[in-house]
């Protein structure tokens, strides 16, 4: 449910009416009680204000002036505060933010009680296509992404996908780093990867780790902080690709154009 952006000078202009709204209508109906039932008009007006505040009218009779403004005042904070809660409840539950608290909730639990599943940390476009392939051969994972969007598109094509921080030891043991088979730290940031790494083995010195690098300089800094395989995606591009053009073509990974290649033929 979006936000409705109200100016101030509206809001003051509302509150203000509201304000005289009610104190017209006490007042209205303090003169019918006391016509109507006899009595004098501030006896009127005194049951009137008890039945606007739930106020008994005996408490507001015997009470200092100080002390009726006080009463006045807490009932109806208390109603528009009552009103505020319960307002800011249902929009959470028709914005949705009760299902995906619940949703991740349970994503956790299930994560936590998993073991000898593979962890991918980063879930852009590397680790998407990493988990594809770990999902193919039939292995448990999670991916853990700092990004709310990102792990809410991941889970509706089917991945187990958790919101946290790669680098944070409550993110990783909600993603069951202690009971895991392997981790692959796939974030685009170099730096981030490091420290996922070094988080990741202080929490399971046995697990089994995978790194992307994208700056050569890193890649031994990578394994001395307990990665064991390095990979750098434009060699292992640019490698595939000269494959590619020498006639050893990975089909499932080479995009074909067939109208290109018929153009080659004809020359």
């Amino acid at each position: 449910m979006g936000k409705i952006e109200v100016p101030r000078s509206k809001v003051l202009q509302r509150l203000s009416a509201g304000i005289i709204g009610l104190t017209l209508l006490i007042v209205f109906s303090g003169l019918i009680i006391a016509s109507d039932q006899d009595l004098t008009r501030d006896e009127g007006m005194m049951t009137s204000l008890s039945i606007a505040t739930h106020i008994e009218a005996e408490t507001l009779e015997n009470s200092q002036l100080a002390s009726k403004i006080m009463y006045v005042f807490l009932a109806f904070a208390g109603e528009v505060l009552a009103f505020y809660v319960f307002y800011v409840f249902i929009e959470f539950i028709l914005s949705g933010e009760m299902n995906k608290k619940l949703g991740g909730v349970k994503d956790i639990t299930l994560m936590k009680n998993t073991k000898d599943h593979y962890i991918v940390c980063g879930g852009g476009r590397v680790g998407e296509h990493l988990a594809e392939k770990l999902k193919k051969e039939g292995k448990k994972l999670v991916i853990l992404d700092k990004d709310e969007l990102r792990v809410s598109t991941l889970k509706r094509k089917g991945f187990n996908a958790i919101l946290g921080s790669a680098n944070d030891e409550t993110a990783l043991t909600n993603a069951g780093v202690i009971h895991a088979h392997a981790l692959a730290a796939v974030i685009g940031d170099d730096g981030d990867n490091l420290l996922t790494i070094l988080t990741a083995k202080e929490l399971n010195p046995e697990l089994t780790i995978a790194a992307r690098a994208n700056d050569e300089n890193i890649v031994s800094k990578l394994k001395h902080a307990g990665a064991e395989i390095v990979i750098l995606p434009e060699v292992v591009g640019g490698m595939k690709l000269a494959d590619a053009i020498l006639g050893d073509i990975d089909h499932g990974h080479v995009i074909h154009h067939p109208e290109n290649a018929r153009k080659k033929k004809t020359k």
